[in-house]
């Protein structure tokens, strides 16, 4: 499983005092409701440990860039890449052979939790590029500190699947926790320096082939 990664940075405005009188508050024809944005910032401070610099204005700025999304996908990629984050995190936690530190743990929970329990800032605007902003956000606030287990974890799955294949099973029925991820990792490492060692060997033999006299 190859690990996913938030290339794309999100659409938020600086916050400009300077522009007060001209805030905006209606996305799509619908005023946000400033409870869920505190909810929100209030869920990335206490649970997350990340102040996040968002209220309506910054919001609807955002929203409206995201809402000029033309691309082929339905959703801007700052927005799915950060989705395939949060699945990834979601995998972690519902596999029953890995085990993470206590922390990730709790950290990737509050955002799955909070992206499955479907009542976010933008809930009810009837656009796909909306509708998952929020939960971008909080992936945001919590990827510095989740990325390396996620990581870990994608590559976990990846040597689990390859050695299930090895032994002819099902990657699902397969035991295979941290301990054995560690050790196929180390004997993976051995095996590609060793490729490598091979490989130089025969260019240098080759090189050195081609390298002889031309003239007698």
């Amino acid at each position: 499983m190859r690990a996913p990664q938030p290339l794309h940075p999100l659409p938020l405005p600086r916050t400009d005092p300077a522009a007060q009188q001209h805030r905006r508050h209606l996305v799509a024809g619908r005023d946000l409701d400033r409870r869920r944005i505190e909810r929100l910032r209030t869920l990335a401070a206490e649970r997350i440990g990340t102040r996040i610099d968002i209220d309506e204005d910054i919001l609807a700025s955002a929203a409206r860039k995201l809402l000029g999304h033309r691309g082929p996908a339905r959703l801007a990629p700052c927005i799915s890449e950060r989705l395939r984050c949060a699945a990834a995190m979601a995998m972690l936690l519902d596999d029953p052979q890995w085990r993470a530190d206590s922390r990730v743990q709790a950290l990737c929970r509050t955002i799955v939790d909070y992206i499955r329990a479907g009542d976010g800032v933008f809930e009810g605007v009837d656009s796909p590029a909306l509708r998952h902003f929020d939960d971008a956000i909080l992936v945001d606030a919590g990827w510095d500190t989740t990325a390396g287990e996620v990581v870990v974890y994608c590559d976990y799955r990846r040597l689990r699947q390859i050695e299930a294949e090895l032994r002819g099973m099902s990657w699902a029925g397969f035991h295979f926790d941290r301990r054995d991820y560690e050790d196929a990792r180390q004997a993976e490492r051995e095996l590609f320096r060793s490729a490598r060692r091979i490989g130089l060997g025969r260019y240098v033999a080759s090189a050195e082939w081609r390298s002889g006299p031309l003239i007698h």
